[in-house]
């Protein structure tokens, strides 16, 4: 085609300023439908002018019959394949293919954007778990503690569920590797516990350990991972250095950790109830 866009991996950041892959839109578009098996169509579109990313994407069914596909079959896969960020994907897959894990995160393409981070404790080697940040992106979660620093590929995912028990909801994560349980805490069921240990009677720490109903920011944790997982993004990059810690440790922490807060609370507002 006249006048390619070149494509290139070059970025604003020093880093990786030396790192440069040229390479045509035909010519990735070419790689895309071969991949696809759909490379006897190539000269079709190339003769009506149609051969580009962008035009590809807002093709409808009825341009596609225009164009010459008179089967049903072929006009729908042509159309998935453009009607997702699937080519997007396959691009950076072939511009950045020789960048490092650290460098590929830096570029300001759809696998690095944000979808969900939030504050949780995590068990790491250490009897008491760990403060951190878990950040969610199209093809991997990360976590960021104070311990460990790993990444969970979204392809690797086997199972996420959700646990809740004495004001403690666990986001249980199980990959290839192992089952990885973050926690957060409920405030009013911690409440509850520290009521109950401070001398408000098991009618409390019943209430708290009955609070089971999953708190709505872990519950679109998991919504939002079982959706990445459908799509079947994939991750091949380095997964980070996680300690080994015990079988258990974690959840004993959490519930020891959420009882001693709430115990506190409830004697504060005691002191603040009955002034001296």
């Amino acid at each position: 085609m006249e006048n390619q866009e070149l494509l290139s991996t070059e970025s604003n950041d020093n880093s990786i300023s030396n790192i440069k892959k040229e390479i045509s839109e035909e010519e990735i578009l070419k790689l895309y439908f071969e991949k696809n098996n759909l490379s006897e169509f190539i000269p079709k579109f190339i003769e009506q002018k149609v051969f580009s990313i962008e035009i590809l994407k807002e093709l409808s069914d009825s341009d596609l019959e225009k164009l010459g596909f008179s089967i049903l079959g072929e006009r729908k896969k042509i159309l998935k394949l453009f009607s997702n960020n699937e080519i997007e994907k396959f691009k950076n897959e072939i511009l950045y293919k020789d960048l490092s894990t650290e460098e590929r995160a830096k570029l300001d393409i759809p696998e690095n954007k944000i979808l969900k981070q939030n504050k949780f404790r995590y068990s790491g080697a250490s009897i008491f778990a760990e403060s951190g940040t878990l950040t969610l992106f199209e093809n991997r979660i990360v976590w960021k503690g104070d311990v460990n620093s790993f990444i969970i590929p979204i392809n690797k995912i086997l199972d996420v569920s959700i646990k809740n028990s004495a004001g403690t909801s666990v986001l249980k994560i199980s990959d290839d590797v192992k089952v990885h349980d973050f926690y957060m805490v409920d405030r009013v069921s911690l409440g509850l516990a520290g009521a109950a240990m401070g001398g408000g009677g098991l009618e409390y720490m019943g209430l708290a350990i009955m609070n089971d109903k999953p708190m709505t920011d872990i519950e679109y944790w998991r919504v939002l991972i079982e959706k990445l997982r459908e799509k079947e993004t994939s991750y091949d990059g380095d997964r980070g250095k996680q300690i080994q810690e015990s079988s258990g440790s974690g959840c004993v922490t959490a519930v020891i950790v959420t009882i001693i807060i709430g115990i506190i609370i409830y004697f504060v507002v005691m002191m603040n109830s009955f002034p001296f």
